[in-house]
């Protein structure tokens, strides 16, 4: 067993990552109006879209429970 406790730390640069990520992708779902004014070539947007974010999330939670340990984020992972 390991005896030395890891202690995940929440930094001011981390908290400027989520803060700006957060941001983002307000961007992407404000859009969402534009989008259902397409009718169904919106519909089959928002389907494709969002079998594509599941894929990605599912890689996501494969990673985050592979390290467990560390703050995640793409490119961590990346770098792992």
């Amino acid at each position: 067993m390991n005896t030395q406790s890891s202690i995940k730390a929440f930094s001011e640069k981390n908290f400027i990552f989520f803060t700006i990520n957060f941001i983002v992708g307000f961007g992407f779902v404000s859009t969402i109006l534009t989008i259902t004014n397409l009718k169904a070539l919106g519909l089959l947007t928002i389907l494709l879209t969002s079998f594509i974010t599941l894929g990605i999330v599912l890689v996501f939670s494969r990673l985050a429970a592979v390290y467990s340990e560390e703050y995640g984020g793409s490119y961590y992972y990346a770098k792992r």
